[in-house]
């Protein structure tokens, strides 16, 4: 839903007093959520599939690989674990403390604020969100308006398995993170560019709350002497034209020894053109707005080796 500083601040207060209520918090409860929220997404897998395709062109099987079924790996591995997670761990008494007991017990942080970024919309707001419900917590969700048909799906997707109060999410842009970052969350996660990052840890320093940062950073690639050349180069294909290379751990540059400089280039470009072909097609996502598509060509040297031509109306690059 669109959002307000009214909004938010509704949303906030309706949270606080369904945590406080304790129903966050009950294993059973918190058990049917998750399994409903599996049930749901493995039904409208087709429909995520799409918002997919319509907001980053991604394939169907690159984007149920790294979407779709992460999400389902982490629903798994948390209903598989929530009993155990949720038990008292007895814990060892220093001496002068006898007879007491000491137990260790796992405790919600309260109120959490998640917000997602546009290259990875589903899976990097629902296995946060999933972490944050098995814990105990009530969640409000921000994801990227860059991604809108994923926004869409997700809305509709939690409104059908979460009570507002448990989870929530709240669609827009700069000005609505900045409504967000006002309240006083328990804990905030953030993935996404550093400018925007220090903004969270500035508020979460403000609110004395824990924050988790997930920003990009620089992904080089070395090869010496010596490697399996023709397999170092299909790899790095794989992993830097992944989701046309939009992902934070994509590889940046190569650096090799001069002397494997050619004989790696014709393997890279083998292997472009196997996979690729030398137009984008459906098996290469597109970029994701014209902002980011034209940062990218402002980037590209005047000698660039280029495998077929550019498409701008349909934001796509060239292998």
């Amino acid at each position: 839903m669109p959002t307000s500083s009214c909004t938010a601040s509704s949303v906030f207060k309706g949270q606080k007093a369904f945590f406080e209520s304790g129903r966050s918090r009950d294993p059973a409860y918190c058990r049917d959520r998750l399994k409903s929220l599996a049930t749901q997404l493995e039904k409208r897998s087709e429909d995520a599939l799409v918002a997919l395709h319509a907001d980053l062109g991604k394939p169907a099987l690159e984007a149920w690989l790294a979407e779709i079924h992460f999400v389902q790996a982490d629903l798994k591995h948390c209903l598989r674990n929530l009993r155990r997670w949720q038990k008292p761990e007895r814990a060892r008494n220093p001496f002068y403390f006898w007879p007491a007991r000491s137990e260790i017990r796992r405790e919600p942080f309260g109120q959490v604020l998640i917000t997602s970024p546009w290259n990875y919309p589903l899976q990097l707001s629902l296995s946060p969100l999933i972490s944050a419900v098995a814990a105990g917590n009530c969640v409000t969700l921000k994801p990227s308006e860059y991604a809108p048909a994923t926004s869409s799906f997700l809305a509709d997707l939690i409104a059908s398995v979460f009570d507002p109060g448990h989870v929530s999410l709240i669609e827009g842009g700069p000005a609505t993170g900045a409504r967000l970052l006002e309240l006083p969350f328990h804990f905030f996660c953030y993935t996404g560019g550093e400018k925007t990052g220090r903004l969270y840890a500035e508020a979460g320093a403000a609110h004395l709350a824990p924050v988790i940062l997930e920003l990009g950073g620089k992904c080089p690639c070395l090869i010496d002497n010596g490697v399996d050349l023709k397999r170092a180069a299909e790899r790095i294909v794989s992993g830097k034209f992944f989701n046309a290379g939009q992902t934070c751990i994509a590889p940046d540059f190569v650096a090799l020894p001069s002397t494997l400089h050619d004989e790696f280039l014709h393997y890279a470009e083998n292997e472009i053109r196997s996979c690729y072909g030398t137009t984008s097609g459906p098996d290469l996502a597109r970029i994701i707005n014209h902002t980011h598509y034209q940062r990218l060509l402002d980037l590209l040297p005047p000698d660039a080796l280029c495998i077929g031509e550019d498409q701008p109306g349909n934001l796509s690059l060239a292998p």
